[in-house]
Formats: structure tokens, sequence, C-alpha cells
């Protein structure tokens, strides 16, 4: 529903002022900006519901008296009409600031959209942004996708290999590789850990025996073990448990408490007498901080 604003005037004074300040990039849009800024602002849910006063222009009594809802912005919902178009315009810099030859056709439909933006139309005026309540964001979020993925082949830290116990260890380098690694290990890190390793200095190693994929171990900042997982994101690594625990005493990374190995996965490689595996309860377990310290007492 289109809202009459009493205070149209100042909305339209809204939008002249933010456009006045465009970048360099948006200046070609600015008038079907502002076309499309004065047809959709009133249809978002912004300002009060109120009378006309009696300094109100003429037509605000008209429309009242014809029984038209009225609304009035006032500071708040002025404020709330910036920070709309302010959001608009951040994300119109966004999409016309992807190249038209962008892969699989959407630098394409990008143009056309931004070729078209006089004719986009509200169609839910109680979403978060206008181009949410426009029905863009979708293509927002495809372009938003494509740009956080240019940089996928660039090194973030330097290639490092340790090997002992019989395993090889090797430090992801580039967001490709640890996409790579989640979908061989059939784990999360195919496609939700960018922000880790980028905004917490978070690297992934990968722990092979031979070719064969036996851990991934998240290390977090100060070269602290966080996570170890097998394929599968399994926290069992039979045959393979003492090879792990020799591997991480030889890399010189800490281990968190909470990280955890299966006794059951130790067993098979103590050469003194040790309780067979169902003398051990299923659900038992020892920390790998502390079997780093107790390990060649089984030995």
């Amino acid at each position: 529903m289109r809202r009459n604003f009493i205070d149209t005037d100042a909305v339209n004074t809204a939008i002249a002022e933010e456009l006045a300040n465009l970048v360099p990039l948006l200046v070609p849009y600015r008038q079907p900006f502002e076309n499309v800024l004065r047809r959709n602002l009133p249809q978002m849910r912004l300002g009060t519901r109120t009378l006309p006063r009696a300094g109100d222009p003429r037509w605000t009594h008209d429309r009242r008296a014809a029984g038209e809802p009225l609304f009035r912005l006032g500071q708040s919902g002025l404020l709330e009409a910036r920070r709309l178009i302010r959001g608009f315009l951040f994300d119109m810099e966004e999409l016309a600031a992807l190249p038209p030859t962008a892969a699989d056709g959407l630098g394409q439909r990008v143009a056309r959209a931004l070729a078209g933006v006089t004719h986009w139309k509200v169609a839910e005026g109680g979403r978060a942004t206008l181009v949410q309540a426009m029905g863009q964001d979708a293509l927002l979020e495809q372009v938003r996708r494509h740009v956080a993925h240019l940089d996928d082949d660039q090194p973030f830290t330097t290639p490092c290999v340790i090997r002992a116990g019989g395993l090889t260890g090797r430090r992801a380098t580039t967001f490709h590789e640890i996409t790579a690694i989640g979908r061989e290990a059939r784990n999360c890190l195919r496609y939700s850990v960018r922000n880790g390793v980028r905004d917490d200095d978070m690297d992934i190693w990968v722990i092979r025996r031979g070719p064969q994929l036996v851990a991934v171990a998240s290390v977090f900042r100060e070269r602290m073990i966080m996570e170890l997982r097998g394929p599968g994101n399994s926290s069992c690594f039979r045959g393979v448990g003492h090879r792990l625990v020799t591997w991480i005493a030889a890399s010189g990374l800490r281990v968190d408490g909470t990280v955890e190995i299966s006794i059951a996965d130790l067993l098979g490689v103590a050469r003194n007498p040790v309780p067979t595996e169902d003398d051990v309860e299923a659900a038992l377990t020892v920390r790998i901080a502390q079997t780093l310290d107790v390990f060649d007492d089984y030995l």
C-alpha cells in the first residue's frame, strides 16, 4: 500500500541529497534511481499514522476527508528513509561493479537488471531493504557469492608439510584447496569455512596415509588444534589413532582439551599388555592432549 506522507517534500529532499553524492560508477543511473526511489519509498513501512494539522498542505485535508490514511515521517522516519536510500545505493554499487563478462551469464543478467531499474516495484513493504522489497535480493546474493570466490586460487598462507608416524600433513593454502578437501572428506569445509579462515586466523590441515585421507585438522591461532575429524566428519580413527598421536606430537601443534580420540583406536598398537576392547566401555575416550604425555608408556 502506498503511504500518503504528509512530509513528502522531506523524503524527496533526502533522495536528492543522497543522489548528489553518488560514486562515479553510479552516476549514469542517477535519474533512474531517483525515479525508482520516489515511487517505491512510499510503499515501505515508514512513518506514523496521523491526522492533518492546521499548517499542513490542503491536499492532506482532502485525502483525510476522502477517508484515506495519512502518515508523517518525523525525524525518526526520515532517518529510516535515509538508511533505506543509502542501503539501496550500496547494493546498486555491488551490482554495477560486476563486469558484464562475469561467468555463467551473471554479468549480463545484472546489466539487464540495472538497465530496467526504473521499473522495479516494491512487492512487500515490510522487508528490511529496498532491494529485498523489490524482489532483487536473489540476484544480489548471486553477485556476492561470485565476488566472494574470485580469490579462491590466491594463497592466504605459506605451504607447510609435516611427515611423522607414517602420515603426511599438508597445510591448505587457498580456499579452492580447502573446498576440494571438504568435498573429499564429505564435511562442511566445502561451503562454510571461508569466514573462519579469513576472519579468525584458522588454518586447515589435511593428514594422509599415502593417498588415503585420514583426518582433517582445524588449527586456530597460536597453533592450537581445535577440531580433528576423519572422512564424513567421523571421530573414528581405527588403525591410525597411534599414528595421529605421533604426527601431532611431531608437528609441534598444541591440542585443545576437547579434542578426543577413542581408546579403541589406540589399542591395536600397544606392545605391553593392555585391556581388550571388550573391557573398554564403547563411549570411553581419552583426550589427545593427555595422550601425548602418556602414549610412550603403552609402547
